[in-house]
């Protein structure tokens, strides 16, 4: 097994960033998110800086207030994490803030990505295809994963 403790958040990051307005309704939120299948969507001030971050379960839990602006619902300030950061870090960072989702930076603080629990996941799970036929017990003793298995366990996720 290659050396993964030291996987830079780079290397699993998303590129493909879509944002909105902070007066986008939420309706038209919920359906770029289904229609583009993501789960969280940047939210820019008018000078298109990032002001919020919003997930598709914040905006299904909010009942009647679809046609209201999304500013009203989405988590600021964003947290974020420099794309040359370990993995490792990322992970705890979203363990810490009980988050789904940090955008990711590169050279003088650009947003260049995001990373998010499901990249994360594909991730393990890329890990752990060559370890399918090992005992549980065994992955668990992968420092790394028996590591975040057991925070993520901790928290109930």
């Amino acid at each position: 097994m290659s050396n993964r403790k030291n996987v830079a958040v780079k290397n699993i990051l998303s590129e493909r960033i879509i944002a909105v307005q902070t007066s986008t309704p939420v309706s038209v939120a919920l359906q770029m998110m289904r229609d583009r299948q993501f789960r969280h969507l940047p939210v820019m001030n008018q000078d298109e800086s990032i002001v919020g971050v919003v997930s598709y379960r914040d905006l299904t839990n909010i009942g009647r207030g679809e046609r209201y602006p999304i500013e009203l619902f989405m988590s600021s300030p964003v947290e974020s994490i420099n794309q040359n950061e370990s993995l490792r870090v990322a992970i705890l960072k979203m363990l810490e803030k009980k988050i789904s989702c940090l955008l990711v930076t590169g050279d003088m603080d650009k947003v260049v990505g995001i990373v998010t629990t499901d990249d994360i996941l594909f991730y393990l799970a890329e890990i752990l295809k060559d370890e399918t036929q090992a005992p549980l017990s065994k992955l668990m003793n992968l420092p790394i994963i028996g590591e975040i298995a057991n925070k993520l366990a901790a928290l109930g996720i």
